[in-house]
């Protein structure tokens, strides 16, 4: 279950994906027995991470980040596109920024940064 979790997310991710951002997804490695993985019962739906800002598509709305570890969803630190909600300004944002994203995954698993915190 744990691998199709993984799968289905990095499906998720590559598809809705600009190809910048889906073209460094091949390269995510992952420690030995660091899985991405949560139950569906008791996982929140809004979590808050610190993050990089690795690279921006004001042409999609997405940011390329690298994030700490998200205990509450069982992920770890790793390097990841999100969509960004609306209403949040990309043009402030700049790589290599310091920033906190409150990150919402709706009911079909996709995740959306729905705030976007400059540090």
């Amino acid at each position: 279950m744990k691998t199709l979790s993984l799968i289905t997310l990095s499906a998720l991710l590559l598809v809705n994906s600009s190809s910048v951002f889906a073209a460094d997804m091949g390269n995510m490695k992952m420690g030995a027995g660091m899985h991405m993985h949560q139950s569906a019962q008791s996982a929140p739906q809004m979590v808050t991470v610190k993050a990089t800002i690795k690279a921006i598509s004001t042409k999609h709305h997405k940011i390329k980040v690298a994030h700490e570890a998200i205990s509450e969803w069982g992920w770890p630190a790793m390097v990841m596109a999100f969509e960004v909600a609306d209403g949040q300004p990309l043009s402030q944002l700049h790589k290599g920024q310091q920033v906190q994203l409150m990150l919402h995954k709706k009911t079909d698993g996709s995740v959306i940064a729905q705030q976007v915190m400059v540090e």
